[in-house]
């Protein structure tokens, strides 16, 4: 069974809580790629889940609102080895059943609004086999962002997902040196609309000179 992922998050009318957005955009991202790769994924107001093994950098389970408990946030899923979780809100504590943290991060939120310039010119694709090996190429909502030097280098890559008035930001990936300029030009192929994300604390820099704003945190666990 599949369902819909916090749809009462967001709206023409805006994001009323960003933090919830973020979260529970995020969460459609990975039901749109676990039901692409044939997962059993389902939700409730509290988390989402599949309970089949996620495909690869992926998790298994996310949690939507604060204050889950361990037992909870693990229900009806394959909590052996390979098994990974987003904690999103960096408050479940996994090490009871045999997890480890992998990466601690933290959400973002930009609204619309013009963005600053940039040197890197930008091309908007289909999905190809950057993600989920090409599952959700025919999917309308999903695309790739390519942007490339003056020579015409592929210098940055991210993937687009949009929800309504939201739109996630994923694998995003910059050449060392043009990071910034790499972030600018995403956000300026869908400055119109909400963008969400997260980011590793060490990456995070970059996203906020483009004009995303940090949010709260969030943890990925994974059983070894």
């Amino acid at each position: 069974m599949t369902s819909e992922v916090g749809a009462e998050q967001t709206g023409p009318v805006g994001v009323p809580d960003p933090l919830a957005a973020a979260v529970a955009e995020n969460a459609r991202w990975c039901d749109r790629v676990g039901r692409a790769a044939g997962a059993r994924t389902t939700a409730d107001p509290r988390r989402w889940w599949s309970a089949t093994r996620m495909p690869p950098l992926h998790p298994d389970a996310v949690s939507l609102v604060p204050g889950l408990r361990a037992e909870e946030l693990l229900a009806g899923i394959d909590a052996g080895p390979g098994c990974s979780v987003k904690d999103a809100y960096a408050d479940v504590d996994l090490a009871v059943a045999g997890f480890t943290v992998v990466l601690d991060g933290r959400w973002w939120h930009r609204p619309p609004g013009p963005a600053s310039g940039t040197h890197l010119r930008t091309a908007v694709h289909a999905l190809g086999d950057e993600v989920a090996g090409g599952l959700l190429a025919s999917d309308p909502d999903v695309r790739l962002v390519v942007a490339t030097d003056g020579e015409g280098r592929v210098r940055a890559r991210a993937v687009l997902h949009a929800a309504g008035e939201v739109v996630g930001v994923s694998n995003l990936t910059a050449e060392v040196g043009v990071e910034a300029d790499a972030w600018r030009a995403v956000v300026a192929v869908a400055a119109g609309r909400h963008l969400v994300g997260w980011e590793r604390d060490e990456d995070l820099g970059a996203a906020t000179a483009a004009g995303c704003e940090p949010l709260g945190r969030l943890r990925v666990w994974q059983h070894p």
